[in-house]
């Protein structure tokens, strides 16, 4: 089935608190949610990738592209 080609990740004491701080930082002033927060929180601990066709749900990752861009 789809789903089990992607590994999961736990979310540890490490990726719990770069999420909170993510969420703190971000919450109200770009409507970051606790999800969108431990998602880059889990790639930025795990020092992997984040790939997203929506970069504005991610303003913490500065250098953020979208995986994807849709030709003209």
């Amino acid at each position: 089935n789809f789903i089990s080609l992607f590994e999961t990740i736990p979310v540890t004491y490490a990726i719990a608190r770069t999420g909170g701080l993510y969420k703190r930082d971000y919450g109200k002033s770009h409507g970051v949610g606790l999800a969108d927060a431990i998602i880059p929180a889990t790639a930025s601990t795990h020092n992997t990738a984040l790939k997203t066709l929506n970069v504005k749900h991610y303003p913490m990752l500065k250098k953020l592209q979208p995986a994807y861009i849709k030709p003209q």
